[in-house]
This record gives C-alpha cells, sequence and structure tokens, in this order.
C-alpha cells in the first residue's frame, strides 16, 4: 500500500524562479531568431545582386538552409520552453498536496483534546483518510533535436568548368552582405553559452522531473 503521506514534510525541491528564467531566455531568443529571417533575406538580396553562376546557386542555396534551420532552432526552443513548463506545472501541483497532507496531519497531531478524542471516535472512517492521494509520477521530457541542413562548401575551383559556367558577383555587395550578417551573428553569440549556463542551473535547482536535452 502507497503511504501518501512520505516526504511530504519535504517542500518539493524545484526553484520556480529559476525556471521562469530558462523559459523566458529560450522564447525572447526564439523570438530574436525569428526576427533576423527578413533582415537576412534582405542581406542574401543585396549579396545576390548580380551574382551569376555556380558559386550564386551555391549561395542562394545556403542562404535557403540557413534559413530552415533559423526556424528549426527556434521551434526547438520553445519546445523546451514548453517542457520547462510542464515540470513547473508538475513541481507546483506535487507542493500543492504536499502542503495540504502537511496541514492535514498538523490539525490531527493538534487535535488531542478529550473533545476532538470523542468527535473523532464518532466521525466516520473517511474523515481519519488524509485528503490526498499518492504523488503523481516526476515528468520526463525530452525535447527533440534541431534537425539541421547541410550546408555546401566548395573549392574555389568547382566555379568554372563547362558544366557550371564562370562565377561573377559584385564584391562590394558581397562585402555588404558579410558586414550585414556578422552584424547579426553578433547578436546571438552569447546565446549558446548562456543557455548551457541556465540549463546547469535548472538541473541542479529544479529536481522534480527530467528535462534532457540533446546536443544542438
Amino acid at each position: 500500500m502507497v503511504d501518501v503521506l512520505h516526504g511530504v514534510d519535504e517542500d518539493v525541491p524545484f526553484d520556480h524562479a529559476m525556471c521562469e528564467d530558462l523559459i523566458g531566455f529560450c522564447n525572447t531568443t526564439a523570438s530574436s531568431i525569428e526576427r533576423q529571417v527578413d533582415p537576412r533575406a534582405g542581406a542574401v538580396t543585396t549579396g545576390s545582386k548580380d551574382f551569376r553562376g555556380h558559386f550564386s546557386e551555391v549561395f542562394r542555396s545556403n542562404a535557403g538552409v540557413a534559413k530552415a534551420d533559423a526556424g528549426e532552432l527556434a521551434l526547438r526552443l520553445r519546445e523546451l520552453a514548453r517542457f520547462a513548463g510542464d515540470l513547473k506545472a508538475s513541481a507546483e501541483a506535487e507542493q500543492k498536496r504536499r502542503v495540504t497532507a502537511r496541514n492535514w496531519t498538523k490539525e490531527q497531531h493538534d487535535d488531542q483534546s478529550v473533545v476532538g478524542w470523542v468527535e473523532s471516535w464518532f466521525s466516520s472512517e473517511d474523515d481519519a483518510r488524509p485528503p490526498v492521494g499518492p504523488p503523481d509520477p516526476p515528468p520526463s521530457k525530452a525535447p527533440q533535436a534541431a534537425v539541421t541542413g547541410t550546408r555546401q562548401t566548395p573549392q574555389p575551383a568547382a566555379g568554372g568548368g563547362s558544366s557550371s559556367g564562370t562565377s561573377s558577383a559584385r564584391p562590394a555587395k558581397l562585402r555588404e552582405f558579410a558586414r550585414l550578417n556578422t552584424g547579426l551573428n553578433g547578436e546571438l553569440s552569447a546565446k549558446p553559452a548562456a543557455l548551457r549556463a541556465k540549463l546547469a542551473d535548472f538541473a541542479a535547482k529544479c529536481r522534480w522531473g527530467t528535462l534532457t536535452v540533446p546536443p544542438w
């Protein structure tokens, strides 16, 4: 028989503020990635000006892969936030169950008077039972790994030959693309390390259920 009062004297080991911080970070980072879609598309348009030949095809293909990868990453970040929220809700429910059981136990121990004993004698059997059931199993969540595409990195000599023709572009436009892209990358450059730190804090401070994050 399950002892529904087992462990109720202890609070659920879950730092709700830490969890909220992780959820907020994941959602805001996903939004930051999504907000870069249009600026990155504009940078590609700039770099593609008068870009012809094999390397122009590689350039546009890689840009398409990068856009899809960004969408996939934003999706997985939001999934991670949602799963962290599921663990938080479960921890809150378990904490409420423990507090209810804890208060009931205290009332039982405090009721040691003769009047209380008489009242308990005439009360039904159900009145002496704890007002809670056993705990639900702590949830286990595992976001899917982000599936990224493959980008082409051809050697410069691959641009020639009869099958691909000669590649040409405006160097100034490609430099502008690189400048714009570097700036956008810089806005996100600190995010991976910050996410790893927050996940480590979550694992240490939110110990109700498990959140297994695959390498991205």
